[in-house]
Formats: structure tokens, C-alpha cells, sequence
């Protein structure tokens, strides 16, 4: 229980025999809807608030932030502009804030993966709570002579994924359905972007004061979440269904093996027997010593064979550990994972999808309208509907159709947003709220059900690390749009060639698990295997 809770499959197993994974332990033995409704709460209310950006940058407008690079007459003229900003100056400045933090959330995605796959759920939680609210402080004591908004946009989005990938392996408490958990993780995380628009509006309604009333509801919120951790999240994770299958596969193999050796064992007292017996044949006797000297020599070179391994073992602990690593298995899978069909195309699809993905919340407003950017802020959380369902859908028919989903709102959020009518225009927004009902969770479904899962976290933060460095292109998108005087129409079509090469790189991955077939063993075999 709690903090006596097994680090390891095998401790778990050697108490008591557990054939379902939905059967395993949990801290203080505390039920497992219950796990999942704090996991599913802690991430609407505190984790993933920096994604409704269309909300906070209104707090952030409106609470005049970045306003002084503003001209006085900018100002003065400000009330009869129709749009959130004053200035543009003004607004480039705010919109560097999710540009920088969208990219500290893709770049520190692969360290946080790491995090949670080799310090365990708890730790890394706690450290995601602690980024977390520093970087809120940072950004509400933020002013012209503090200026910190983008380190603490950077600190805010840094702490998502620790949070995110910690809760993710609650799936294996629902063997069967882990796909349908996955997706209620991720759409938690577009239900978070709902929690901004609620509190911009508390905070406009009431007129609120921005700063204070978010450092309190932060302060309170990670607070309670914190000392929850502490109770609820496992010390490593929770283990898949077929790690417990793969358990006892392994140890009945075992078994049949050491019943070969008893037989072994049993032969050679049965021989040596025989061997000195007085009223024997001759050759017989000559054939027995043979065995004997056979079987000897076996176990000779058995024992020989475990003290160069235990010789081999004592050395290699003196070694550095640094270069341990690499010598690896856990290295190894990973050279072997990174290098498969699958993984490579999900190298090509992952950054592509993080470019047109986060350029798509900095210009709403001026690809659109301030009233659309309203809508796309209004509408974020309703993508939670749809996750789940493509989560239940998934378990059934498989992960590819997610992303097939997921490219087809992709492609018509934009082709929309081309076309210059006000239908159009409306179901652009729409279709974006229906495309981000993935929220990466295609990438996290995609991996969960393809590899092992002691590496997901690992496999997750190395694709967003790549995506995020990808979406650093979103700033020459930015300054052509800039030098275009806001004409989106050729960015448009570059950004639909990109979601074309993804198309072309879908239907090769579906070709590829055909083939080569859709689970990648590597790091899943046992040691006997390797």
C-alpha cells in the first residue's frame, strides 16, 4: 500500500498472482475510478490552461500587458480598433509568448519523457506542479521593468507533459479499453482549454482583477493537486496487460526449463549408479563413465560460465554508468525502435502536424476575425466529445483511423479558411475545434499501441522534441504574413502541401504495419531472447 506499493512487475507478482492488470495494486489500495478521476481533473484544471491561448492572451490584452511598446496615439485610437490588440507591436509581442512556450513544450517534451520513464509517475508529477506554478507567479508579477512573460510562458509549457505522461499509464488498469483511457487523458487536456475561457470570463464578468484572481485559483488548485500526488500517483507506473501475459509466458518457460534440469540431475545420480556397480557389463560401465565424464563437464563449464559472469558484472559496476547505458539493453531498444519503419514515419508526420498545428492558434484573428478567434476559444473544449469517442472507436478498428481523422479536419480547417465567406469561415473554426480533439493523442495512441510501453514517455517526448524544434518555422510563416500585410493565401498553400506530405506518409504507415505487422517487439522479448 501507498508508499510500500511494488516498484517492479516481478515484486508485484512473487506476493500474489495477478492475471488481469485491472487486479494490480495502486497507492493505499485506492480504486481505480477513483485514480482516474483525479488524473482526469488534475489535468482539465491545472494542466494544460497555456493551450487556451485565445483565452489568456485576452486576459493578457486586456490586463494591457506589453501595451507600453505602444505609441500614445495607438493608444488613444485603441477604443475604436476592432481587435483585441492595440498595436501590432503589441500583439507580436504576446504572440512570442506562445510561440516560445509551444516550443518549450515540444522541446522539453523529450527530457520530461525521460523523467517519467526512469524517476517514476510521483516524481515527475511533483516536479510539473512546481514548474507549473512558478511560472504562473513569474507570469502574473510580470511588468515593464519585470519582464519575465516568456521565461514563464516557457516554464508553464515545459511542466505539460510531466504532467500528461505521468497520468497516461493509468490505462493499464483498463485492459481492453486502453485506447479509450489514452483519449480521456488527451481530451482532459482539451477540456483544460475550456477551464481558460471560464475563467476569462469570471474574470470579465466580474471584473476581477487578472492577477490576483489567478494566483489565487493557481495557488489553490496546484496546491490541493500536489499533496493529492503525493496519494494517488504510483512511485514507477502501472503495468499493460500483456506485460503480465508476457510475465507468466516467461516463467512457465522457466519452469519447463528447470524441470529439464532436474531430469538432467536425476540422469546423472541414475548413472553414477550403475557406473559402480560390481556385477556390470564392461561396456556398459565404459559407456556410463563416458556420460558421467559428459555430464561433468557440463555442470563444470556451467559453474565456470556463472563465475565469468559474476566476474564480468563485478567489472562492469566499476565502469562509468554513463557508459553503461549505451551498452544497454534499454539502449539498445531504443537505437532498434528509433530506426524501424514505424517510428521513422511518425519522424515525418509528428513535426509536419506540430507546424500547422500551432500556427493555426497564433493567426485566427487575422486570418479570420476577432469574433472568430472568440468562437475557436469558445468551442476548444468541446473537443473533448469527439476524443472519447475516437478513443472507443479506436479499441475497435485501430489507431489509423485517428489519423486519418485527424488529417481530413486538418486539411479542411484551412482549405475553409481559404475560401473568403462567412460559412466557410465559421466552419473553419469548427473544423479546428474538431481536429484538436487529438491534441497529440494520435502520436500517444499510435505509440501506446505499437511499442513497449516501459519507453512510451521516451518515445513521446523524442517526437515532440523534434516537432518543437519543426514549429520554430512558424516564425518565417509569421514575418511573411507580416511582409504580405496579413495575406495568408500563399502560406496557406504551403501549409496544405504539408499536410499532403502527411496523407502520402499515413498511407505508407499503413502499408508498413501491414507488412511488417502493427506491434514492434523490440524491448517486449525476454532476456532468454536477446
Amino acid at each position: 500500500m501507498g508508499y510500500d506499493m511494488p516498484l517492479t512487475l516481478e515484486e508485484q507478482l512473487e506476493k500474489k498472482e495477478i492475471r488481469s492488470s485491472a487486479a494490480q495494486k495502486t497507492p493505499y489500495n485506492i480504486n481505480k475510478h477513483v485514480i482516474l478521476t483525479i488524473y482526469f481533473l488534475l489535468i482539465v484544471l491545472t494542466n494544460r490552461l497555456f493551450f487556451g491561448w485565445s483565452s489568456l492572451s485576452n486576459l493578457l490584452f486586456r490586463d494591457k500587458a506589453y501595451e507600453w511598446l505602444c505609441t500614445i496615439t495607438e493608444i488613444q485610437e485603441q477604443q475604436n480598433n476592432k481587435q483585441r490588440y492595440t498595436c501590432s507591436v503589441q500583439n507580436d509581442a504576446v504572440q512570442r509568448i506562445f510561440v516560445y512556450g509551444s516550443m518549450a513544450y515540444f522541446t522539453c517534451s523529450f527530457l520530461n519523457g525521460l523523467i517519467v520513464d526512469y524517476f517514476g509517475s510521483r516524481i515527475s508529477m511533483l516536479i510539473g506542479h512546481s514548474l507549473n506554478l512558478l511560472g504562473w507567479v513569474l507570469l502574473l508579477l510580470s511588468t515593464k521593468d519585470f519582464d519575465c512573460f516568456i521565461i514563464a510562458g516557457v516554464l508553464i509549457a515545459s511542466s505539460i507533459d510531466l504532467g500528461s505522461f505521468a497520468t497516461l499509464n493509468v490505462a493499464g488498469l483498463y485492459p481492453g479499453n486502453e485506447n479509450l483511457i489514452v483519449n480521456i487523458i488527451s481530451g482532459a487536456g482539451s477540456l483544460s482549454t475550456g477551464t481558460m475561457v471560464v475563467l476569462d470570463l469570471i474574470v470579465k464578468h466580474w471584473e476581477f482583477s487578472f492577477k490576483t484572481f489567478m494566483l489565487i485559483y493557481i495557488s489553490v488548485t496546484v496546491g490541493i493537486f500536489f499533496i493529492l500526488t503525493l496519494f494517488t500517483f504510483p512511485k514507477t507506473r502501472y503495468f499493460r496487460q500483456y506485460e503480465f501475459d508476457d510475465y507468466y509466458e516467461n516463467e512457465n518457460g522457466a519452469l519447463k526449463d528447470m524441470n529439464n534440469i532436474q531430469e538432467i540431475k536425476s540422469n546423472l545420480s541414475i548413472s553414477k549408479t550403475l557406473s559402480y556397480t560390481k556385477n556390470v557389463n564392461k561396456s556398459m560401465s565404459y559407456e556410463m563413465n563416458k556420460i558421467n565424464k559428459s555430464y561433468s563437464k557440463d555442470l563444470e563449464i556451467n559453474d565456470n560460465k556463472k563465475i565469468n559472469e559474476y566476474n564480468e558484472n563485478y567489472d562492469k559496476s566499476k565502469k562509468n554508468k554513463f557508459i553503461l547505458f549505451f551498452q544497454s539493453n534499454t539502449f539498445k531498444d531504443l537505437c532498434k525502435i528509433c530506426f524501424c519503419a514505424h517510428f521513422l514515419c511518425l519522424l515525418i508526420y509528428g513535426p509536419l502536424n506540430a507546424i500547422y498545428n500551432t500556427f493555426y492558434y497564433n493567426i485566427v484573428e487575422n486570418l479570420l476575425s476577432k469574433e472568430k478567434n472568440d468562437l475557436f476559444g469558445y468551442l476548444l473544449p468541446f473537443s473533448f466529445i469527439p476524443c472519447v469517442l475516437l478513443g472507443n472507436i479506436t479499441d475497435k478498428f485501430g489507431v489509423m483511423l485517428m489519423l486519418s481523422y485527424e488529417l481530413f479536419f486538418a486539411a479542411s480547417m484551412y482549405l475553409c479558411s481559404y475560401i473568403k465567406n462567412e460559412f466557410f469561415q465559421w466552419m473553419s473554426v469548427i473544423s479546428s475545434m474538431l481536429y484538436a480533439a487529438c491534441a497529440n493523442g494520435q502520436l500517444w495512441t499510435f505509440v501506446s499501441y505499437t511499442f513497449c510501453s516501459k519507453y512510451h514517455s521516451t518515445l513521446i517526448g523524442l517526437l515532440n522534441l523534434v516537432s518543437g524544434v519543426a514549429s520554430l518555422t512558424r516564425n518565417l510563416f509569421l514575418k511573411w504574413a507580416t511582409y504580405t500585410n496579413q495575406d495568408f493565401t500563399y502560406i496557406n498553400m504551403v501549409i496544405l502541401s504539408l499536410i499532403g506530405i502527411n496523407v502520402v506518409v499515413t498511407i505508407a504507415l499503413g502499408i508498413i504495419r501491414k507488412t511488417k505487422g502493427c506491434k514492434v517487439n523490440y524491448g517486449d522479448e525476454s532476456e532468454s531472447e536477446r
